[in-house]
């Protein structure tokens, strides 16, 4: 509750000794395509250009077909030029667009700080209680069954429907009458795992079922038989063998932990919702469309007018498409690409946790939650420490200011080592939007079908290829 949300995953996956063969490729081919001259321009950063050649040249033809990765590439392209220029104008990561990146700890912290002040939980449980508790969720509960399974096809008419539900009815009246539950099994189901077997399935945990079929093993006692229950498989009658559940003892302090962790997270989850509608968070009618046409386009929010439009109002504050474009662009490369792929529900929900941590933040602030000056200055150089490391394994600690060349060579190469997996990609966070507003990062999406047909050309024999 007290969280942003995930940062995602990247979208190559090919093994790496063939994506070294690519970019042994790529440098056999000499580093003129690098500087960025000629060739439709896919992403550029200050005088420095990724052309279609060059990334075509990085991908190979194994990535014929596959936009994603081009997307990404570019996107990976621009935060590690970024990164570079950054490092070799200012080497002791002392500048204030350099600090901005300690952003997201800073109010990581003051909200964790929100939440231990206003979020008051109940610590107090007896024995008794737990006792009671336990008996009642049964945790570590472990079930053994046996059913019958019907087969029944999704599409299936509703005259067919009717007549496997009678069929199931007649089973479970004939099993409580006393007939032999394993001849019925053999003779009906339709699960060729366990009808052999007399239908017998388990032990099994809960998670480990589908939905329907585990609610309803976990609600009969050892004995009982259940009513025709349905699942993605088809109808079932289910008897319960056996149920087991740890000793109390053997579980108590776990899962005191357990209840007390549970009543935290409900009672910051009220919190939460009662901040929100004190504040009368309202998505704009347009919102996801907004959001939508972001993913798929960065450019269309190029100018102030469109950073400005506003997706969500709160109180007195508002979260805009900047914001949200500066948050994209602080993620993980291939974020727009996995955000392009949700749908209207699941892009309304990412918006709204967006502005209920800006929400928390500010709450905050209100209360004067802040950090110390030695806890603002250790957390400064706790984060700038951990940026150096990380440059330094990117293979831009010794860049030097003004060396262009220099910066277009460590990023070729760091851009190769993060296509094989051999050095993580960082997240910019808030140093993405200092560093493209100091230089001027642009990416076109509309251009990367232009890799897509070289890699084409490629593959069946053409010679287009990286322009120089």
């Amino acid at each position: 509750m007290f969280d942003r949300t995930p940062s995602g995953n990247p979208l190559w996956r090919l093994s790496r000794s063939s994506l070294l063969l690519v970019t042994s490729a790529l440098f056999a081919a000499g580093c003129d395509a690098w500087r960025g001259e000629g060739g439709v321009v896919i992403a550029s950063v200050a005088d420095h250009r990724l052309t279609a050649g060059i990334a075509a040249g990085l991908l190979g033809p194994s990535f014929r077909g596959r936009e994603d990765a081009v997307s990404l590439l570019a996107e990976v392209w621009v935060n590690h030029m970024l990164l570079a220029l950054a490092a070799s104008e200012d080497t002791s990561l002392a500048s204030p667009g350099m600090e901005a990146v300690a952003q997201r700890q800073r109010e990581q912290e003051m909200v964790l700080r929100l939440a231990r002040q206003e979020v008051h939980v109940d610590t107090v449980l007896g024995d008794l209680e737990l006792r009671a508790l336990y008996q009642e969720e049964a945790p570590g509960a472990q079930v053994t069954a046996r059913h019958i399974l019907l087969g029944l096809p999704p599409d299936a008419s509703p005259q067919a429907r009717d007549s496997v539900f009678a069929l199931a009815r007649e089973l479970r009246d004939r099993i409580l009458q006393g007939s032999d539950w394993n001849t019925l099994a053999l003779d009906h189901s339709t699960d060729s795992g366990s009808r052999d077997k007399g239908g017998l399935i388990g032990p099994f945990p809960r998670g480990r079922m589908a939905g329907p079929f585990e609610d309803a093993a976990f609600s009969l006692q050892p004995g009982e038989v259940s009513e025709p229950v349905e699942s993605s498989f088809g109808v079932h009658v289910i008897r319960v063998e056996e149920r087991t559940v740890p000793p109390f003892e053997d579980s108590r302090e776990a899962f005191r932990r357990q209840v007390l962790a549970r009543r935290r997270g409900e009672a910051e989850a009220a919190f939460v919702e009662a901040l929100l509608q004190r504040e009368g968070l309202q998505l704009a009618e347009d919102a996801v469309q907004k959001l939508r046409a972001l993913a798929l386009d960065p450019e269309s929010a190029s100018s102030p007018q469109a950073r400005g439009a506003i997706l969500a109002e709160y109180g007195e504050g508002r979260y805009t498409v900047g914001d949200f474009v500066d948050y994209v662009d602080g993620r993980q490369p291939g974020s727009r690409a996995q955000l392009s792929g949700l749908d209207d529900i699941r892009l309304r929900s990412t918006l709204r946790d967006l502005v209920r941590w800006e929400i928390l933040v500010l709450e905050a602030r209100r209360l004067g939650i802040t950090l110390a000056p030695n806890e603002e200055e250790s957390l400064v150089l706790g984060v700038r420490a951990q940026l150096r490391e990380h440059l330094t394994l990117l293979g831009f600690g010794q860049l030097e200011p003004l060396e262009e060349e220099a910066v277009a060579t460590a990023v070729r190469g760091s851009v190769a080592r993060a296509i094989t997996g051999s050095v993580t990609i960082l997240p910019l966070g808030p140093l993405a939007g200092p560093l493209r507003e100091r230089y001027g990062a642009r990416l076109y999406p509309s251009r990367y079908p232009t890799v897509l047909a070289i890699l084409e050309k490629e593959s069946t024999g053409g010679k287009e290829g990286p322009a120089s």
